[in-house]
């Protein structure tokens, strides 16, 4: 270890009481600053996993166009591409974890349980068991669908808990029973609860070609449904989506319509970004105060220790030296402040939001990012060196005569 090092630390621990003052602010300064970190990392999170509840932000719809508009009347396509299981398939296998991919059809269509003369009126999902990933199915009773429903075109349905209230059922009962979808028979084999405050009547159907679905009356064109994994990839998981359309259907513009919520995305990511920077700052101006302490601290030594400066001069001692010296006693207060502040900050972090999680009853946990304790230790490292430079300066420049004679 350098000789102006051994010194800054043996005078140090010859003044306890002051090094102890000098480390408070940084103690206090880097404590805030951890645990505010800390504290808008875990709201962050919270933040997000209300967003990802709670939201479709995440949410990116790819439907082919199945009309023109020519002179004003709407014309339909004849031809347009039908997504299957196996466009699914593949776009999962290009995205990977980045997103889940799902392909559905809904439609509205007349169902009834054999055996019964009442007629009902429900919302058909065709849909593949990715779409369970994207949405809350509460299974009541029985099973989901699987994929082996899907690859085999098992005729088997989900029926929703408010169309077994509406038919009078109990949930258990209708497990087994044969229902009828128009006029095709399916097999009862889970009733789910999906109904949201609308309380609307569904079944749930394992997605086949669109000509081969029970009940359709009508047009039905499966959609392409991709949910990123985070908020903030949808726009590269948009433009993924997009470059796999180009190369699987090679076909021309206007022929899929991609939509997403990018500008409530940017807002969500903005707002995220804007919390943590203004929190970081109010943190921050603490962390200056406690350089400002030390600079304080190290200008008094000076003063008192100006006699001890000259004899060292004297002894050979470069200005160099004695500018290294007050630097390192600088960085050593800020860094032993630091470490004993990283700590206070981990602590009133946990107790604030087990605070926070009691008063609110929201599920808020603390998050300590290494990058967020190593970044708060750094800037209180790098304050003190800057407010410390003055004070090493100052002494360093004490001319050895004058020093020697300061009483």
């Amino acid at each position: 270890m350098p000789e102006y090092a051994v010194v800054a630390l043996q005078t140090l621990r010859a003044n306890p009481l002051r090094t102890i003052l000098s480390t408070l602010g940084v103690i206090i300064g880097v404590g805030a600053l951890v645990s505010i970190l800390s504290l808008a990392d875990g709201l962050e999170a919270f933040s997000r996993a209300e967003i990802e509840a709670t939201t479709d932000l995440q949410m990116i719809s790819v439907a082919p166009i199945t009309t023109d508009r020519m002179d004003g009347v709407v014309l339909r396509r004849r031809d347009y591409p039908v997504f299957t299981a196996g466009d699914e398939a593949d776009l999962q296998r290009e995205l990977g974890d980045a997103a889940q991919v799902a392909v559905n059809a809904s439609y509205a269509s007349f169902w009834n349980i054999e055996g019964d003369t009442a007629v009902l009126q429900a919302v058909v999902a065709a849909l593949t068991p990715a779409t369970f990933a994207h949405r809350e199915f509460f299974i009541v009773a029985g099973r989901t669908l699987t994929h082996d429903d899907v690859a085999s075109g098992r005729r088997v349905a989900l029926v929703s808990a408010a169309g077994a209230r509406l038919a009078g059922r109990e949930p258990e009962t209708l497990i087994g029973r044969a229902i009828r979808i128009g006029q095709t028979p399916y097999e009862v084999v889970g009733v789910a609860d999906p109904d949201g405050p609308d309380r609307v009547t569904r079944l749930a159907v394992p997605l086949l070609p669109p000509s081969d679905l029970p009940g359709v009356t009508d047009a039905v064109v499966p959609v392409l449904v991709v949910r990123s994994a985070r908020v903030e990839q949808t726009r590269e998981v948009r433009a993924r989506t997009e470059a796999w359309l180009d190369s699987r259907y090679n076909l021309p513009d206007r022929t899929f319509n991609v939509s997403s919520h990018a500008d409530r995305i940017e807002q969500a990511s903005r707002g995220m970004l804007v919390f943590k920077l203004v929190m970081g700052a109010i943190a921050g101006i603490s962390l200056v105060v406690g350089g400002i302490g030390i600079m304080n601290v190290l200008l008094a030594s000076v003063t008192e220790r100006t006699r001890e400066i000259g004899i060292r001069r004297a002894s050979g001692a470069s200005s160099g030296d004695i500018r290294r010296q007050f630097l390192a006693e600088a960085v050593a207060i800020s860094a032993v402040g630091s470490a004993l502040g990283a700590v206070l900050g981990l602590v009133v972090s946990v107790a604030g939001l087990r605070i926070i999680s009691r008063v609110t009853e929201a599920q808020v946990s603390a998050v300590f990012a290494w990058e967020s304790i190593v970044f708060a230790m750094g800037a209180a490292v790098v304050i003190g060196l800057v407010f410390g430079l003055y004070p090493a300066l100052r002494a360093a420049r004490l001319s050895p005569i004058d020093a020697l004679r300061h009483e």
